[in-house]
């Protein structure tokens, strides 16, 4: 259980660099081929796409159906260890294996193969990439190559010369700057020309020089997953770099294999299974809250809790108890004109947003709106 008492500019700091709640996707985890779930995408309509290191799971949000290799057909995948997934803007999915690069027509599901005899600078394919203009940009075991759909097949791109290291993760911001993640090198931020200007590694306070996912959120901010280094985020205006693992934030696993958002949630893949965390619930409850009582004088102070069973909210002898389900927080408020008076919320049980749902004792001395 997580629980804290400050201020407010305090719980908006703390919601920002304390410790994150996480929750195992059991519904997730239920009929997939296997549970190292080595990346995560959601195609244009809809489908979840989960690869993993025993085939491709394509997920409807109640089932799922498998695609592997078989060996001697050449329509079916390259190989069932998945390592990476993208959709292009005609509606293809690339899956990038252990050897060689699959191209699926998603109306079709007929699956074209891609190895080193067509330009690839390693069979091994470790992350893809489909930018903005529609480029498809692959990252192998030696090194950066783009797709040339005129010749349907690849180049070599040098970022950094003579690089010929694992690409291990690719990613394009919002600002259409590139993101390359490395096996040994860290991260590179590169321009839209491919030139490097900005280097994250260890010596730049990442834990680890092993970059295996890169993300970046709804609210655009930069996430970087480690082999062993769990989670981090990197504030590309200061360049600081927050991490999290398993000691602070509930993973069972500091190996962070893909992230992605779906179902206003973030899904954190790992070598354990699915971890789930939805941070946007928090953020719009605080705001709520704020417009609510954040008056001069009013509110002196918020409590959070993450609960895992069923938990009771105590407050000056006031007691205010509410069922939940994995994921829920609650949010105390209390104010020193009356000393008293608090106040209690949930998302989906806050008698402010529930028209009718009976209060909590704290709540029915709540001040005047």
């Amino acid at each position: 259980m997580i629980f804290l008492i400050c201020s407010f500019p305090v719980l908006c700091l703390w919601a920002e660099h304390s410790k994150y709640s996480f929750y195992y996707s059991q519904k997730l985890n239920e009929g997939i081929s296997q549970l190292s779930v080595m990346t995560i995408c959601q195609d244009t309509r809809g489908y979840l796409w989960l690869g993993t290191r025993n085939g491709l799971n394509r997920y409807n949000g109640s089932e799922y159906t498998v695609f592997r290799h078989h060996p001697g057909d050449s329509l079916s995948l390259a190989d069932n260890e998945v390592n990476e997934i993208r959709e292009d803007h005609s509606k293809n999915l690339w899956i990038g294996t252990s050897r060689g690069l699959s191209r699926m027509c998603l109306r079709t599901e007929r699956i074209r193969n891609y190895f080193n005899v067509d330009g690839l600078s390693s069979a091994s394919i470790l992350s893809l990439l489909v930018d903005s203009s529609g480029k498809v940009w692959v990252g192998t075991r030696s090194g950066l190559c783009c797709y040339i759909p005129e010749q349907d097949n690849f180049k070599r791109v040098e970022f950094v010369e003579n690089f010929n290291s694992s690409v291990t993760a690719l990613m394009e911001d919002k600002a259409g700057n590139f993101w390359i993640g490395t096996a040994v090198n860290g991260v590179y931020q590169c321009n839209k020309q491919m030139q490097v200007i900005n280097h994250y590694d260890r010596r730049a306070g990442l834990p680890d020089n092993s970059i295996s996912t890169l993300y970046e959120d709804s609210y655009h901010r930069i996430w970087v997953g480690c082999q062993f280094g769990g989670l981090n985020r990197i504030d590309v205006r200061n360049h600081k770099i927050t991490s999290y693992v398993s000691a602070n934030s509930g993973l069972k696993n500091n190996y962070v294999r893909c992230l992605a958002e779906w179902d206003g949630e973030m899904l954190i893949g790992t070598f354990d299974g699915i971890y789930a965390y939805a941070p946007k619930l928090l953020y719009q409850l605080l705001a709520h809250c704020r417009a609510k009582w954040a008056r001069p004088n009013c509110l002196t102070s918020v409590s959070v809790c993450f609960p895992r069973t069923s938990s009771s909210i105590h407050h000056q002898k006031q007691t205010s108890t509410a069922s939940h389900h994995a994921g829920l927080f609650f949010i105390l408020l209390t104010f020193p004109a009356h000393p008293g008076w608090s106040a209690w919320a949930a998302p989906g049980l806050c008698p402010e947003c529930t028209p009718g749902m009976p209060r909590s004792p704290a709540d029915r001395h709540s001040p005047s709106r």
